[in-house]
């Protein structure tokens, strides 16, 4: 599913109006703490009016929890009649209204030897249907992304990657390799707010540039969107259930440029669509890369230091000065061969769009 906003909510009194969901372009709701069944009824209902305002229901489903909930004994995934037992009641949920499912702890219950196999039967079992989002918990490496999540295997929707601790420029170079669509690898990645980028910034005294070049960083990536929290968008903490605002100092702004970011992501195809090309590889401050399709390009850059960084784009764009400004945490600004980027400062540039100006 293309330009997928997901919106992930711990339990179901959390869910807030539509309006609240609309305003940050969500269309997909997580339920990230399903281990009650006797809500069922609950979500089903949940999920049928959500569905008539647009916007899909997805559950969080630890296999190993749900599966000792199911038979109330230890199991051995290995079982043919255990499996069986768990796609049926995927797919009792599936014909009840629940669009999609975040599964967890399935690296666990299968070893290497029967991954792809295993992988192949459960996918096609359960979550192989026309309207089903599925996306899969996993450490696994590239090449088993690749199987996971590449549309030509027919297996999960998306991949959510749990990421190893790497430097700066180490990390860069991996996530080239995971957002890279060459030699038949097109690794479908769930995209969030990058914790492993975050150490690279100082948010105690660079709190909005920090968070907004986060922001503009992940998820002008390709994949689809995962929002984790309120304070993730900029609210500040300690807020329960409710549809008012609560802002810190700060928050307001970052809140406004999320949705940007979120509406554009949904709108530039080059931005959902697009190739991925990664510039300035070995520098240890910036990050940058390009996204293209059908003519259509954006540049991103990213200064994660707190000094101000100049850097020379003329030999990287034969078409430099095509592009016009799109979106800049530090205010509208115009490229130029020697770009100076200052702390923490996110800027992206766009060729041949109307959200030009």
């Amino acid at each position: 599913m293309e330009n997928l906003i997901i919106y992930k909510e711990y339990k179901i009194k959390d869910i807030k109006t539509i309006k609240y969901y609309r305003d940050i372009s969500v269309n997909g709701i997580l339920l990230d703490n399903f281990e009650n069944l006797e809500e069922l009824d609950q979500l089903f209902s949940l999920a049928s009016y959500l569905k008539t305002n647009s916007i899909r229901l997805f559950l969080n489903i630890d296999i190993a929890i749900i599966l000792k909930k199911l038979i109330g004994e230890d199991f051995a995934w290995s079982n043919p009649k255990i499996r069986n037992s768990f796609y049926q009641f995927i797919n009792f949920l599936v014909k009840r209204g629940i669009s999609g499912f975040y599964f967890t702890s399935l690296d666990e219950l299968i070893d290497d030897n029967s991954y792809l196999s295993l992988i192949k039967e459960f996918s096609k079992n359960t979550i192989n249907k026309d309207g089903i989002v599925s996306i899969v918990e996993t450490s696994k490496n590239p090449y088993y992304l690749n199987y996971l999540s590449n549309p030509i295997y027919n297996n999960f929707s998306y991949v959510d990657i749990d990421n190893e601790v790497l430097s700066f420029i180490e990390y860069k170079k991996y996530t080239a390799t995971i957002q890279a669509m060459e030699n038949n690898q097109n690794i479908n990645q769930i995209i969030k707010l990058d914790q492993s980028f975050q150490s690279f910034t100082n948010t105690k005294n660079y709190p909005y540039q920090s968070v907004s070049l986060l922001c503009g960083i992940s998820y002008f990536h390709r994949g689809a969107v995962m929002i984790k929290s309120l304070e993730e968008l900029g609210f500040a903490s300690g807020i329960n259930n409710t549809n008012a605002y609560k802002f810190s100092s700060y928050s307001k702004s970052i809140r406004d440029f999320y949705k940007y970011i979120l509406s554009y992501k949904n709108s530039i195809p080059a931005l959902s669509m697009g190739s991925y090309r990664q510039i300035f590889v070995n520098d240890s401050d910036i990050y940058a890369y390009i996204r293209s399709y059908d003519g259509e390009k954006v540049l991103v850059f990213g200064n994660f230091s707190q000094k101000e960084v100049l850097v020379d784009i003329r030999f990287h764009f034969l078409d430099l000065y095509d592009f016009s400004y799109l979106i800049g945490n530090y205010g509208k600004r115009r490229i130029v061969k020697n770009l100076l980027l200052r702390p923490y400062e996110f800027v992206a540039f766009i060729k041949n769009n109307k959200l030009t100006n």
